[in-house]
Formats: structure tokens, C-alpha cells, sequence
């Protein structure tokens, strides 16, 4: 039922202080608007405009953008428009000069918008065609974005591909006619894998049996389907088919058809060309499998956006990728039509990072010498020849700098981008980071121009834009334009954002509570949530991840953070407020989420060991390794639990749950593969595990929270105890909260088309549900005893700003209203009274990257007022 929202009695909010973190720029573009230069730019999940005197015109902090697709006239009346994403299943068209919405579209449950493949933007002769694939769908809708009533819908084509692989798409000539179609690629099977005709979302995500690739030929006009293919690029073993890298077309000789070129790099492995032959239907070319990289990643296949060229200028064009083959990395330059690999030696140990177009209409390649699998920090860059495959020129100590947008002739979907590039005609350059942190272009003709030209400063971290409107981003969120034609940085013109998600860690000592604040530019705030900010210094740390713990006796605090160093991943474990060093360790991996504390003071940390799989350690205060697993949490955090005196971990690696002995591995100190007591696979689950005294009598029990398939709850022998299924994707929204009321545990989650239900922790029942909004992507919650008796309410912030107050979560819910803050909800951190379980204060984080600590006061209230919530 809907609840009841009333003032009495009524809780207070009085902020004592407000800290400002910065911001981390995400896009950023030159807009004319009016006839005026502005800077719109994302940072976190705000999107704002700043005009030329960097003076912000607004800012979109209470409407979260998780993407920005395209910006400029996109209607074709001469205004600049903005598409964005909102949240993962709503685009929406904004004004440029006011943020304001003019359309919005939202793709069906359990399905979202992505738009690096799935969205594809086509010229009309006065604005643009909108065509969108929402992932987890079979269908693709277009619409018309024309004139001042944009969003006009054209047509809808229902699929034959399996939900769940795509689909990516991208835009070419097909026929050579001088008319675009669309290229659609995904996955096919001809065998339902539900039992007894019982369907559930288990088999929605393995996909129907003997999958192959499919790809089509669409009209663009009428959305139909003019020619498709389905076939196995690896018939004898593992049926990949997932589209998940980069998506392009190109002729394979002058004059001729063009063909399709796939390249997976993530999930699944491989590459595929599929040819047009001269009928104009679609055969296999050529293909060629790496591996599926889960459970176990021992290759690497990177391609990137620009990896397909002419290389040598014949018509012939060449596919470059690079591949660790478990011991070495190697580049090769592939004929499209044939696959055959001209590279050789030439280019052993060396990563593809780039493809630059010359003046004299050559390419040339940018390579990273690389020795190991791990491709971080800085290099040795090679300029290469592409006819030749010489090397042009040199960098030592450098890194590529990432930047813009894709072409529509290609799609990348994966989790890899563009180099940033400048340009001065024909002759392109990237940008690259020396080791003081300064910026210059490289240009792809080499040392004889003498146009290597320093571009930034130490503390630019981002180029991001287009040729002639280049703008550069620094660590602490500044925007500055390059100057004509892409020379120093403008002088001290620009606009400074705001929009991030701050990390926060707090942890209780014998004289109160610790608070740390992670700030832009690696900078930690640490101090008492008492104090304000302005007394205590801001601290340099090593990272913006954060972690705090005191010992069982109160005696040391310490911190834990992981940073980059030189292409190292170092873990450093400080002691005090002073930061004294206790460790520092060096990791052979990076860090996937920030560090856990233990309760016997073991660090707990998961890494990213390869494409799609991690690995979880544990570390002693010392930095020492007390045992290593090779599964990790993913995608929510491990738990951390001690039972009957015993640690225990538990965490969801892809679906599969392992609870693990968490102390010191029997065996002596060369040991460390823990004991893991038993694994429980839910295919692709993706659960949040939450520990706790669910069972009758308190007995612990382990809930799976968040899953993309809905809730279980599994006693601590593995037997599971129930289960709610829901439809894909319907619970995950972030993190989910346990709260104690009226004798019960509640599991309260947030729903992603906008409701809030709370679920019996003991036998899954949903006991209530209730909108809150109209959709959302993440929730802040937390569980916080208002009153010191033991009973807990639910706080709720939401992405509009609002703190909500759910009280009597076992019984006759209510919901009330606590504030309107003037930005976004993203995290919210009770802290408790000294000495005591009720909480009195609360800081809550905001996604324009504010810091805020509110005392929380009760008033009653006489009278009351009533209305329903909607």
C-alpha cells in the first residue's frame, strides 16, 4: 500500500558544516548557444553550462545524467540541443541554454540504454533519426528528432536475437548507393534452455542453446530487415557470439562490398569478419577465438576503436589488435579479407594504443612496449610506420591520454575508449602524459615537423572535445580551453565543476568517531565529525579510495587506500592521524573496490586480475598476505562476518556465492589458499551478500540481496531457506539495507522502476511496497536507531534530493519526509552517540560532491497533516 506522509512528530535536520570535494569531469564539449561560446560538461552525474566567463548558467544537480551521448543542433532549428542518458533506461533530449527537458523516452523493464553501440544518431534533411537498441531487448524503436517537437516515433522492428548479447549497431553504406543502413550484430540460438516450459531469467542470460553471431542489414527508413546471416566463429568449442568490443564495416578491396568486422574483447574473445558477397548477401569471411575470459582468463585480446585501417594506402585495408597469449604480448596487423598476419616478430611485445592519420595520407600506429600482462602506467611509446611497420619516433616514461566520442560507422562496446586526439588538417596527433604530468601532442609525422608542443600542465588529467573546440580537465574538476590551433591552454578562462561521489569512511576510537573524506587530487580530509573542516587540514593520502580501522582495543587507527605508482599498484597501510607508514605493499594487480577491514584487523581486498575475473586477499596490518583466493566479488562488495570466534568472508563471484574461512590458513606460513567450507551457483546472480541473525533464534544466516534475478537467503551450511525471483535487473539499484523492527529482520530495496519494498528477512515475503519516484538507477540507504530503544528506521535519499524517513518497517510503514537537500543523494553514514546505539548525527554525500554533516533533533509536533504519497 501507499504510505502515509505526516509531519508529527517531526525530525530535524540542522547542518552543523558543508565541505566541497571537487569535481571529476567525465565529458565535456564547446557549445554555441545564442551565438556564445558556452562548456557543457558531466561531471559525476551532474550536468551544467558554464558561459565564457566560466559563470555556471545551470546545473542539473537533482536530475542525474549517467551519459551524454551527442550535443549541437541534433533538431535542426538552430538551437543546440543535448541527448543524454538519465538514468539506465531513459533518454532524454535537453535544452542547451536552460538544461531543461524537451523529450524523454524509457526503454521496457528489464532492459537499458547504452550508448556506445546501442544508440545511433542519422542525419535527416533537417535534424536527426534517433534509432535505439536497448540491451537485454529484442526490439529496436526509432524516433525523429526534428524541430521544436522532437521525439516523433518512426517505426519498431521485433528481433530474432537472443536477449541479453546486445545487440551493437552501427551506420554505413551497405549497397553503395550514397544511403545509410544499419549493421546489427548479436546472438542466435534455436534452442530454448527452459525446463518443462518454465522460462526464468537464469536462461535470458545464458541465452538459448547452440548460440551463433547475427548479424543483419537494416533499412534505416522503414526499420526492416533487408539481409542477416547467423554463424559459429568457433564451431568445435566454446559458441561465442556476443558483440561486446568493436563494431565496423569496410570494403576489403576498391570498389568492392563492404564487410563486417567484429571484435569481442570482453566476456568472450574473438574476432570475426563476415563478407558481403557480390549478391549482396552475407557470408563468413574468417575468424579467429582467444578464449571466454570467466572463470578463468589466462589471454587478453585488445582492439580498439581505430583498428582497422588502410594501412599500407592499396584499398586493402588491415585489422590491428594485440594479444597476451599467457606469456608475451604480440600486435598483428591482419589482412580483412583473408586474416592473414603480416606483423611477424616486428611488433612482439608491443600494445596497439592508437592509429593516426598523416599529412602525406599514411598512417601511423602508437605502440607501448609492454613486457608483462599489465598494460598500466607509463611506457616507452612507439611511433610506427604503418606501410612499413618502422618505428618513426620514441617516448620514454609516457602514457596516452583518453578522450573523445565514436564515429557512427563504429561501435565499441566494452570498456575501452578513443585516444585523445588534436589535429591541424590532415595531420593528427594524441595527447600524452610525461612523467611530471604535463601534456603534449605527438604528432603522426614525426620528429622532422618538430611539433611535439607541451599542452598542458601537471595537473590536467583529460582531454575531451573535438578538433577546434579541444577543452582540457584537471584533477580538481577546472575546464580550460586549448588555444587555436591547438597551442598552450587559454589563460586562467574557464569554468570550475561540481559533481562527484565522495568517499567516506567512518570508524569509532575511545575519544569518538573518525572521520575520513576523500577529495579530488588524491588529498584525504581526516578529522572529527565535530570539528568542522575548516579546522583540521586536508591531508595528502595515497588515493582517493580510503579505508578506516581501529583495533580491538582502541589503541590504533589506521588507514588502507591502493593508488597507481609507475605502473605499480601500491597498498599502503598508515598508522595515527599523523599518517605514520606501517606498509607499503606492492599488489600484482589493481584494486576493484576500495579496502575492507576485518574485525580481527585483516585488510580485505579484491583485484582485478583479468578482463572479467578478480581474485580476493587478505592482508595483515603489516602489510603480510594471510591468504589469496582466485574468486572475487562481483559486482557488490564482499561481507565480512565473525561467527563462533571465527572470520568469515563471503562474497558473489559472477553468481557463484563462497563463504570462506577468513583467519590465518592452516598448513604453516608458506600456506595461503584458504579454506573455502562450499560454493552455491545462481548463474549470474550478481548478489549483495548481507550476514546476519536471520534464522529462528538468531542463528546466522546469509542473504543474497540485489541480485539481478531477485533474493535468496542460505543458512550457514549452504541449504537454501527461500527464494524470490523477479523479473531482470528489478533490484538492482546499489545497495540493499537490513533494519531491525517489531521482533523482525526486513531486507528494504530499492526497485529500479522507482518503488522501495521491504521483505520479510525470515521467509522472503514482500510485506510492503511503495513508489517513491518515477524510476532510478542507485538508492542511498541506511538503517539508523533514531531513538536509542533498539527499533530502526530506513533513511532514503533519493536522486531529486529528498531525505525520506521509513518508520515501523515491520508494521504500519510510514514514510516522512526529513529534507530537501539542493543536489542528489548518494550516500548517507549514521553516526551514532558515544557510548550508545542511537545515532545523532548523520553525513550524507551529494552528487555534486558535497560533504554534509546534519544533526539529527526530535520535535512533537501537535496537529497533523496528511496526503498520499503518488
Amino acid at each position: 500500500m501507499d504510505a502515509t506522509l505526516t509531519d508529527t512528530p517531526r525530525w530535524l535536520l540542522r547542518r552543523r558544516w558543508s565541505m566541497a570535494t571537487g569535481g571529476d569531469v567525465r565529458w565535456a564539449r564547446v557549445l554555441e548557444v545564442g551565438g556564445d561560446r558556452w562548456i557543457v560538461a558531466l561531471a559525476g552525474s551532474v550536468l551544467q553550462a558554464a558561459d565564457a566567463t566560466g559563470r555556471t548558467r545551470w546545473s542539473l544537480a537533482r536530475r542525474m545524467v549517467s551519459r551524454v551521448i551527442a550535443a549541437g543542433d541534433l533538431t535542426g532549428d538552430g538551437d543546440a540541443t543535448i541527448l543524454a542518458r538519465g538514468t539506465q533506461r531513459e533518454l532524454m533530449l535537453l535544452d542547451a541554454r536552460t538544461g531543461t527537458s524537451r523529450w524523454t523516452w524509457t526503454s521496457p523493464e528489464g532492459t537499458f540504454v547504452q550508448d556506445a553501440g546501442a544508440v545511433l544518431l542519422l542525419p535527416l534533411e533537417v535534424g536527426h533519426r534517433l534509432i535505439v537498441a536497448p540491451i537485454y531487448g529484442t526490439t529496436i524503436e526509432a524516433f525523429d528528432l526534428v524541430g521544436d517537437r522532437p521525439g516523433r516515433h518512426a517505426w519498431t522492428l521485433a528481433g530474432t536475437w537472443d536477449a541479453g548479447f546486445g545487440p551493437s549497431m552501427v551506420a554505413a553504406d551497405m549497397d553503395g548507393d550514397g544511403s545509410l543502413q544499419v549493421v546489427l550484430s548479436s546472438r542466435r540460438g534455436d534452442v530454448d534452455r527452459s525446463r518443462a516450459g518454465r522460462h526464468t531469467s537464469a536462461e535470458t542470460v545464458l541465452g538459448k542453446r547452440r548460440g551463433q553471431l547475427y548479424q543483419a542489414i537494416m533499412d534505416a527508413h522503414h526499420g526492416t530487415i533487408r539481409r542477416e546471416v547467423a554463424w559459429t566463429p568457433n564451431p568445435r568449442g566454446h559458441r561465442c557470439a556476443r558483440p561486446y568490443g568493436l563494431l565496423t564495416t569496410t570494403p576489403t578491396e576498391p570498389g568492392g562490398r563492404p564487410s563486417i568486422v567484429l571484435g569481442c574483447c570482453q566476456v568472450e574473445e574473438y574476432l570475426a569478419v563476415t563478407h558481403q558477397r557480390s549478391d549482396g548477401t552475407l557470408g563468413r569471411g574468417w575468424s579467429r577465438f582467444v578464449e571466454k575470459d570467466w572463470p578463468h582468463d589466462r589471454q587478453e585480446l585488445r582492439v580498439h576503436p581505430d583498428s582497422v585501417q588502410d594501412l599500407r594506402g592499396d584499398g586493402r585495408p588491415e585489422l590491428v589488435s594485440s594479444l597476451w597469449d599467457g606469456v608475451r604480448w604480440r600486435t598483428s596487423v591482419q589482412a580483412v579479407a583473408t586474416g592473414r598476419d603480416r606483423a611477424g616478430e616486428r611488433l612482439a611485445d608491443r600494445v596497439l594504443w592508437a592509429c593516426l592519420r598523416r599529412a602525406d595520407g599514411g598512417i601511423a600506429l602508437v605502440v607501448g612496449e609492454a613486457r608483462q600482462r599489465s598494460v598500466a602506467g607509463p611506457t616507452t611509446l612507439e611511433l610506427v610506420d604503418g606501410a612499413s611497420l618502422e618505428v618513426i619516433d620514441r617516448r620514454r616514461g609516457s602514457v596516452l591520454v583518453g578522450g573523445g566520442p565514436l564515429a557512427s560507422h563504429v561501435a565499441f562496446m566494452a570498456e575501452r575508449r578513443d585516444a585523445a586526439r588534436l589535429s591541424i588538417g590532415a595531420s593528427e596527433a594524441v595527447v600524452v602524459r610525461d612523467g611530471r604530468g604535463a601534456l603534449h601532442g605527438w604528432w603522426a609525422d614525426g620528429p622532422s615537423d618538430g611539433l611535439v608542443a607541451r599542452v598542458g600542465g601537471p595537473r590536467d588529467v583529460a582531454v575531451l572535445g573535438g578538433p577546434g573546440g579541444s577543452l582540457v580537465a584537471d584533477r580538481d574538476g577546472r575546464i580550460r580551453r586549448l588555444g587555436p590551433p591547438w597551442g598552450p591552454v587559454d589563460g586562467p578562462a574557464g569554468s570550475r565543476t561540481r559533481g562527484r561521489v565522495a568517499a567516506v569512511d567512518a570508524t569509532r576510537d575511545p575519544t569518538g568517531v573518525v572521520l575520513g573524506v576523500g577529495m579530488t587530487g588524491d588529498r584525504t580530509w581526516l578529522g572529527r565529525p565535530e570539528a568542522p573542516p575548516g579546522t583540521a587540514r586536508a591531508r595528502r593520502s595515497t588515493g582517493g579510495q580510503l579505508a578506516l580501522h581501529v583495533d580491538d582495543h582502541g589503541r590504533v587507527l589506521r588507514r588502507a587506500s591502493v593508488h597507481e605508482a609507475g605502473g605499480r599498484n601500491l597498498l599502503r597501510i598508515l598508522e595515527r592521524e599523523d599518517g605514520d607508514e606501517i606498509a607499503a605493499v606492492t599488489l600484482d594487480a589493481p584494486l576493484d573496490r576500495p579496502v575492507q577491514w576485518m574485525t580481527d584487523g585483516g585488510a580485505l581486498l579484491t583485484l582485478r586480475t583479468g578482463t572479467h575475473t578478480l581474485a580476493t586477499e587478505v592482508r595483515e596490518a603489516d602489510g603480510r598476505l594471510r591468504w589469496r583466493l582466485k574468486a572475487g566479488a562481483y559486482l557488490h562488495a564482499p561481507a565480512c562476518a565473525t561467527i563462533d570466534e571465527t572470520p568469515l568472508v563471503v562474497l558473489d563471484d559472477h553468481g557463484v556465492l563462497h563463504l570462506v574461512d577468513g583467519g590465518p590458513v592452516d598448513g604453516g606460513p608458506s600456506a595461503t589458499t584458504p579454506d573455502v567450507r562450499w560454493r552455491r551457483d545462481w548463474t549470474a546472480a550478481y548478489g549483495q551478500p548481507i550476514v546476519g541473525p536471520f534464522l529462528a533464534g538468531g542463528r546466522m544466516a546469509i542473504l543474497r540481496a540485489n541480485g539481478i534475478h531477485g533474493m535468496e537467503l542460505l543458512d550457514l551450511a549452504g541449504r537454501r531457506r527461500w527464494r524470490l525471483e523477479a523479473p531482470l535487473w528489478r533490484y538492482a539499484t546499489g545497495d540493499a539495507v537490513i533494519a531491525r523492527s517489531h521482533g523482525r529482520w526486513m531486507l528494504v530495496a530499492g526497485r529500479r522502476d522507482g518503488r522501495l519494498d521491504g521483505i520479510d528477512a525470515r521467509d522472503g515475503r514482500v510485506l510492503w511496497s511503495r513508489s517513491l519516484a518515477d524510476g532510478f538507477d542507485a538508492l542511498a540507504l541506511a538503517s539508523a536507531d533514531l531513538h536509542g530503544s533498539g527499533e530502526q528506521v530506513v533513511l532514503v535519499g533519493l536522486p531529486d534530493g529528498r531525505l525520506l524517513m521509513v518508520e515501523d518497517p515491520g508494521g504500519t510503514s510510514r514514510t516522512r519526509a526529513l529534507a530537501r537537500l539542493r543536489a542528489g543523494i548518494a550516500r548517507i553514514v549514521p553516526l551514532p552517540e558515544p557510548g550508545g546505539p542511537r545515532v545523532t548525527s548523520l553525513v550524507i554525500v551529494t552528487v555534486d560532491g558535497r560533504v554534509q554533516l546534519f544533526d539529527v533533533e526530535r520535535r512533537v509536533v501537535r496537529g497533523r497533516a496528511r496526503r498520499r504519497d503518488r
